[in-house]
């Protein structure tokens, strides 16, 4: 659980930071991973991506999913960060075509 809370803070803080990270769940991802590998001492720049994904694999980076549900919850809980409306909109409907998909 206290991981979780880490990669909430850590989303949080880039959401309220950088406008593009509400609008774009790769741009976040990628300043999640960033964040995370300065902190040990890493230039995620620099590594390639098998590389990358044995990270994750090997948990030192959280997994795309994580990232996305904790912006989910940030923008739930701070209605000032969610996307622009157009982004929003766009979700809205791929969350609705998806829901449908998994009914059959």
């Amino acid at each position: 659980m206290k991981r979780i809370s880490t990669i909430y803070n850590l989303v949080l803080d880039i959401l309220k930071e950088d406008i593009e990270a509400r609008n774009n769940d790769n741009y976040l991802y990628f300043n999640v991973c960033k964040r995370i590998a300065v902190d040990n001492g890493l230039d995620l720049t620099n590594v390639t991506v098998p590389e990358f994904f044995l990270h994750i694999a090997s948990k030192q980076y959280p997994s795309y999913e994580t990232v996305s549900r904790t912006r989910r919850k940030a923008q739930e809980q701070y209605p000032f960060l969610v996307a622009d409306d157009i982004i929003e909109n766009f979700r809205k409907e791929q969350e609705k075509a998806f829901r449908e998909f998994a009914r059959g």
